[in-house]
């Protein structure tokens, strides 16, 4: 299952009750990627009248750095909780941007990680059938009351649209060296 949990702790009061042997995938996006996916999606809900007019300069700088304001807390932090667990927890990481460049590859870590053998052939169809495009297709994250993909939470799935969206060079700077800085501290 997917969740947005701040840390392994808080999963481990409502989920692992203390079972360390949990297997848990955590998957890390790029945070610059991660604010413009943040943007669409809650733009697209229309939390609020500020959400709806909100540029994404005024998006990031107010809502996405705001570590009071954004609900799950500062993306660094929350990387940081996770991966600053993975000697008490049984932590894969998988990144985002590896996960869309070889799924195969990625798919097969994650099996091996959970003990499934599969051949590559079954890699294959898995990496088919959970490809985002497939996804989208199939209309399988739509929302309730609304009719097909354009109203379905699944956008681009991309890596690299931010660069679409910032246009401060200092925001997405500061964004990737804080990503560098924990990726290198935690050796992912």
């Amino acid at each position: 299952f997917k969740c947005h949990n701040h840390s392994p702790q808080e999963m481990d009061d409502q989920i692992f009750k203390g079972n360390r042997k949990a297997k848990i995938v955590y998957v890390v996006r790029d945070p610059r990627d991660s604010c413009v996916s943040l943007y669409h999606q809650l733009q697209k809900a229309g939390i609020s009248d500020w959400m709806a007019k909100a540029n994404f300069t005024d998006f990031f700088k107010t809502y996405f750095r705001d570590g009071k304001t954004v609900f799950y807390g500062l993306w660094e932090d929350h990387v940081n909780n996770w991966l600053s667990s993975r000697d008490e927890y049984d932590i894969l990481v998988v990144k985002y941007e590896d996960l869309i460049e070889d799924s195969c590859k990625e798919i097969s870590r994650v099996a091996d990680f959970i003990g499934c053998d599969l051949t590559p052939e079954a890699v294959r169809r898995i990496a088919e059938k959970t490809s985002f495009a497939n996804i989208k297709d199939q209309n399988l994250f739509k929302e309730d009351g609304h009719d097909g993909v354009h109203d379905s939470f699944l956008r681009k799935g991309v890596v690299g649209d931010w660069k679409n969206h910032f246009v401060d060079m200092a925001d997405e700077e500061m964004m990737r060296k804080i990503a560098d800085d924990l990726y290198k501290k935690h050796q992912i």
